[in-house]
């Protein structure tokens, strides 16, 4: 949600939809900044989770995984992922798997993103008889959208993390590498890739992205992973809506 830079769009496209389990990434505490992501452009006294809670209401519940800290406001800036889904499913357990662990605060006039800390959040949901496996993570970031060393460390773990999960599950979220990449690959053994089956080529919002020159004409480094028992009846790129640096993806499936 790119810390919340684009919220009215954002706001307004949560306001005429309606969405069962929400992942979003890059969710901001106050005072947040660094690098591409600057929430003081319009959010910098604002915290994103507690006001996308305002936003989706009474009629949703929430989880955030705190990823790194920042140090523009070590106290209250930070970066992470948040789940938010309809309370006629219920908790059953919270999970975060740590990628990279940073112990000091990430510094505002960094240029380079490796050492951000990363996880990603997954939440064991019920409803009725069933339970859903959903995660959301912001995977590691590189120069470009081919994969490097530090990448393929972390991302082997969410690989192994996936391989032990019980289906039905889903995956998604932005992992800044390109779809032909030995992680994404990897990640191919054990669900179904979603943006690679319907062959998007790009994920990424021109009107936006500061750094779309790099880019052009686009790369698809943003995914839904869904278990082979999940059958997925739509899949969409809202490339007609502008609430971020990346667009979004939706998907319908029957579990």
């Amino acid at each position: 949600m790119w810390a919340g830079s684009r919220f009215a769009e954002l706001k307004d496209f949560l306001s005429h939809n309606d969405f069962d389990i929400l992942c979003f990434e890059e969710v901001a505490g106050v005072g947040a900044a660094g690098g591409n992501i600057l929430s003081s452009r319009d959010f910098f006294t604002k915290d994103c989770f507690v006001e996308l809670q305002s936003v989706l209401g009474e009629g949703y519940a929430s989880e955030l995984a705190i990823a790194q800290y920042m140090a523009s406001n070590p106290a209250t800036a930070y970066f992470g992922n948040a789940i938010f889904y309809k309370k006629e499913f219920s908790l059953l357990q919270k999970d975060v798997l740590p990628l990279y662990t940073r112990d000091t605060p990430f510094p505002t006039d960094a240029k380079t993103f490796e050492e951000v800390g990363r996880n990603v959040l997954h939440l064991t949901l019920g409803k009725e008889d069933k339970k859903y496996e959903i995660l959301c993570g912001h995977l590691a970031w590189g120069t470009t959208k081919k994969e490097e060393s530090h990448q393929t460390k972390q991302n082997s773990m969410l690989a192994s993390y996936v391989q032990s999960l019980q289906q039905p599950w889903i995956a998604a979220g932005d992992f800044n590498i390109a779809p032909d990449q030995p992680s994404i690959i990897a990640l191919e053994q054990y669900g179904h890739n979603l943006t690679k089956e319907h062959k998007v080529i790009n994920t990424i919002d021109p009107t936006n992205h500061t750094r779309w020159e790099e880019f052009a004409p686009g790369e698809a480094i943003d995914y839904i992973f869904v278990s082979p028992d999940v059958q997925v009846e739509d899949f969409k790129v809202l490339d007609t809506v502008h609430m971020s640096d990346h667009y979004g993806l939706t998907a319908t499936v029957i579990i």
